[in-house]
């Protein structure tokens, strides 16, 4: 598996598309970080923490998945252009593996941006004295990891079993454009079942709206949005890898 996943990564050195998903990711940062500093000024010090993970899982649902539907086309695509589907049946090996070393290498680079998101909230909070709180500041990091888990299978099975790679990216401009006019204030019987939702589905912070502005307090649901998640991941891993072992036999 450790051999695979550094054969994806010296594969992706050729191919020229880490600037984008470093533009995307600046992009995202610079934009959390003006609502953040903006929204500091004028909310209560107490809810300082739970202000910015709720900001940050919010404007993720839309930049992420356009992130990540990008991410999974271009890996997928290296294999389309070089018939490696073919080649791994006529050879009798497993496409199957090369799906899970794609989908580890994609999990990889989404969890370094997790660390980065990490760093920027810590250097918010401490330039503002906010009280940091490990518990959320946890909770954030799994939520992140959790659905950035969940819409990698989906668009690497998009870009494994479309060889149009615009049917992956396509789908996540649609997810992401969702994010950005609800702004991440859909309803949760909603959001369970759009995948591009989940970083709003999982914030483990609830925000809600007062006369003054918002208030923000510990997401009750969490831990049972975060075990549906969880289900809905396996249940979708062993269902694309029996379409994918169909393929093969095709």
């Amino acid at each position: 598996m450790l051999k695979a996943i550094n054969l994806e990564f010296f594969k992706m050195r050729r191919r020229k598309f880490i600037l984008p998903i470093l533009l995307i990711t600046f992009v995202g940062i610079l934009w959390f970080c003006a609502i953040a500093i903006k929204e500091l000024n004028i909310t209560d010090t107490k809810y300082g923490i739970y202000m910015i993970i709720s900001n940050i899982l919010t404007i993720d649902s839309v930049i992420y998945p356009i992130l990540i539907g990008i991410l999974c086309s271009r890996l997928a695509d290296i294999e389309h252009q070089g018939k490696t589907f073919q080649l791994l049946n006529t050879s009798k090996q497993s496409v199957f593996n090369l799906f899970t070393s794609k989908v580890g290498v994609s999990l990889i680079i989404l969890f370094v941006i997790d660390i980065i998101q990490l760093m920027t909230i810590l250097l918010i909070a401490n330039s503002h004295n906010i009280s940091l709180k490990l518990e959320i500041i946890s909770k954030f990091m799994l939520s992140f990891i959790i659905a950035s888990f969940f819409l990698i299978l989906i668009h690497m099975a998009l870009s494994f079993f479309f060889e149009k790679q615009s049917v992956s990216i396509v789908s996540a401009l649609v997810g992401s454009f969702l994010g950005l006019v609800t702004g991440g204030m859909l309803p949760s019987y909603i959001k369970i079942f759009l995948p591009w939702q989940y970083y709003s589905l999982l914030n483990p912070v609830h925000k809600k709206m007062v006369h003054k502005g918002y208030e923000y307090s510990n997401n009750d649901y969490y831990f049972i949005y975060i075990f549906i998640s969880i289900l809905l991941i396996v249940i979708l891993f062993f269902i694309i890898k029996a379409l994918i072992k169909r393929r093969d036999l095709n």
